[in-house]
C-alpha cells in the first residue's frame, strides 16, 4: 500500500489535492479504491539561495512504497506530478514545478 505525502502552501482545498492524487498514484499501479493513502503536509515559507525574498514554492510529493520495478515506480511519479499541476492550474495556484520521488524502505540488516 502506497503511502504519498504532497508538502504545499497551505490551501483550503488541500483535501481535494491529496484526493486527486491518491486517485492518479492508484490509476498508474492498477490498484484499487482503498489501495493508496495520501497526506498534505503544509510548507512553510519558501526561499531561494543567493536572494532574501521570497520564492515561489515547488510542491514536493514523495511516495512511500515497495519497489514495484522501475516502469510503474516512474509511471506514477508522472501521474502525481501531472495531478499536482492540473489542480494548481484549476485553482489558480502558482508554482515553478513539482518535485516527485519514490522512497523504498532500507531493507534491514542481519
Amino acid at each position: 500500500m502506497p503511502v504519498v505525502t504532497v508538502l504545499a502552501e497551505p490551501h483550503p482545498d488541500a483535501a481535494g489535492l491529496v484526493s486527486a492524487v491518491a486517485d492518479a498514484v492508484a490509476q498508474a499501479l492498477g490498484l484499487g479504491d482503498g489501495d493508496v493513502i495520501a497526506t498534505f503536509v503544509s510548507a512553510g515559507p519558501t526561499a531561494v539561495s543567493g536572494s532574501a525574498a521570497a520564492a515561489v514554492a515547488w510542491p514536493v510529493v514523495t511516495i512511500h512504497g515497495s519497489d514495484r520495478g522501475t516502469a510503474k515506480m516512474d509511471a506514477a511519479r508522472a501521474a502525481t506530478e501531472a495531478s499536482v499541476r492540473s489542480w494548481m492550474s484549476a485553482h489558480a495556484v502558482e508554482h515553478e514545478g513539482v518535485w516527485s520521488e519514490w522512497l523504498t524502505s532500507t531493507p534491514a540488516v542481519a
